[in-house]
């Protein structure tokens, strides 16, 4: 075949840019592979146009057939700029590797070097170091095993282990790669990409810390509720067996004092002696109220307060708390003390002894905190269906009230609105606590509205239990 000068030295041209070698710079390959594309161009440019007669129909497709051997040529090298480029901007290192001891490396992308410490022609066939002297020793069986069973099963393997750097720096990566099979089915090479996960590691190690130490914390929280549940079994034990040893003398000198006043005109005492007495009766009352009190509260706090539902009235119920609390009014005639039970209201099944304690709690508070002015109790049924009765019961007064900020505060243990004024009026914090405790347990509740200087009033409501319960 005849071959005009300018085709060979067309042919010359493309033979020597196909030729160059592999390991070019990224800004070598881009400058050739434009300088193709202009070298196309003028070969497209001068191409004349084919005549049986000119050159030949053979000559004419020998001419195409290099124009397309130089424009696969471009479109290879710029699939491995392409390659190259997202390779570069990855934050790892991609790889090629023997299946060896060594994991001889054939090839490794530009980010050998950050992952590393060593460039990537010192890892590619061994030449400084050898991939598998990098892998941390504890990690090189694990990591062997691991690609042997990707290969095995002939699918993606992925591994976290240690490697140390040129600097001796230990670092975790994590590693995803899959075998290349021979036609003979035998696998020869790994290709893959491998990562730095030290931060990732880092942060998981923090977290196992914090994990730890949280771990610690509830197994000593749970240490020390067992301990303060025995304490608190301790302390209720010794509540119950000293509020008995306390009753029993207290109750004693409540009698012998009862006693002493009563049979005065056969035993007659002057003035002195009976303030005196009274004095001393006064003092055991509030002694055993403070006993009784306590002991309450552990029953409470120990989950053992029991209930005994019998069925009864309503007005017998008002009417005994009642005289009490005129009997603790008799000596101050500026307070009234009123009673107002409605109509009609049934029967129903509640602790009646639990019920009468709280309301005389709550009166006996009234007629404390009341100079003068009123203290009233009033009963009203608020809802009576076959299976439930809903019984309101209000005591107000004209006493010197509550302030706002104090009222969240009223029921607990020892709780004093004015601990100043204590000394004064008296109390010890535990009645409206013991009182609030009980209406729970009654299956009601109890709320309290109240003005500085101007009164309060404690609404308890309560729910009867079926008559099946009494």
């Amino acid at each position: 075949m005849v071959m005009f000068p300018w085709m060979c030295n067309a042919q010359c041209m493309v033979s020597k840019s196909v030729m160059k070698d592999a390991e070019k710079s990224k800004e070598q390959l881009l400058d050739e592979l434009t300088a193709l594309r202009q070298r196309v161009a003028c070969l497209d440019a001068s191409t004349p146009e084919p005549t049986h007669q000119q050159h030949g129909d053979g000559r004419w497709l020998s001419l195409q057939g290099e124009t397309e051997r130089v424009r696969a040529e471009i479109a290879r090298q710029e699939s491995e700029r392409r390659l190259q480029t997202l390779m570069s901007n990855l934050p790892g290192m991609a790889y090629r590797c023997k299946i060896d001891a060594d994991w001889t490396m054939e090839f490794v992308s530009k980010g050998c070097l950050p992952l590393t410490g060593y460039q990537c022609h010192e890892l590619v066939q061994n030449r400084v170091s050898s991939y598998g002297t990098l892998i941390h020793p504890d990690d090189r069986q694990l990591v062997w095993d691991g690609v042997q069973e990707g290969v095995a099963k002939r699918q993606h393997f992925k591994l976290e282990y240690r490697i140390r750097t040129a600097t001796g720096e230990e670092k975790w990566v994590w590693e995803q790669g899959i075998a290349i099979y021979a036609e003979n089915g035998q696998a020869t090479f790994l290709e893959g990409f491998i990562t730095d996960i030290a931060e990732r590691k880092r942060a998981e190690q923090r977290l196992e810390a914090v994990n730890a130490g949280l771990e610690q914390a509830v197994a000593r929280a749970e240490e020390l509720a067992v301990r303060a549940e025995a304490a608190n079994h301790a302390k209720s034990q010794f509540l119950a067996t000293m509020s008995h040893e306390l009753r029993t003398p207290l109750n004693a000198i409540i009698g012998f004092s009862d006693g002493l006043l009563d049979r005065s005109d056969v035993h007659p005492l002057n003035e002195h002696q009976m303030d005196r007495i009274r004095r001393i009766k006064s003092s055991g009352e509030h002694l055993l109220s403070l006993v009784e009190g306590v002991l309450d509260i552990s029953s409470r706090e120990a989950g053992k307060t029991e209930l005994d539902i019998t069925t009864f009235a309503i007005s017998e119920l008002a009417g005994d708390v009642a005289a009490v609390a005129e009997e603790l009014l008799r000596g101050n005639p500026r307070v009234r003390f009123s009673l107002d039970v409605e109509d009609n209201i049934p029967a129903i099944a509640s602790d009646r002894e639990k019920l009468q304690q709280i309301l005389l709690n709550l009166l006996g508070n009234a007629v404390r905190f009341t100079e003068q002015g009123s203290v009233r109790l009033i009963v009203r049924c608020l809802r009576e269906e076959l299976r439930l009765t809903r019984i309101q019961f209000a005591v107000s007064d004209t006493g010197i009230g509550i302030p706002a900020e104090k009222i969240g505060e009223l029921f607990k243990p020892f709780m004093q609105v004015n601990a100043a004024a204590t000394p004064r009026y008296g109390g010890t914090g535990l009645g409206l606590c013991i009182s609030n405790h009980l209406a729970v347990a009654l299956g009601g509740s109890i709320e309290v509205a109240s003005e500085l200087g101007k009164g309060s009033m404690f609404t308890l409501t309560i729910d009867s239990y079926p008559p099946d319960r009494a």
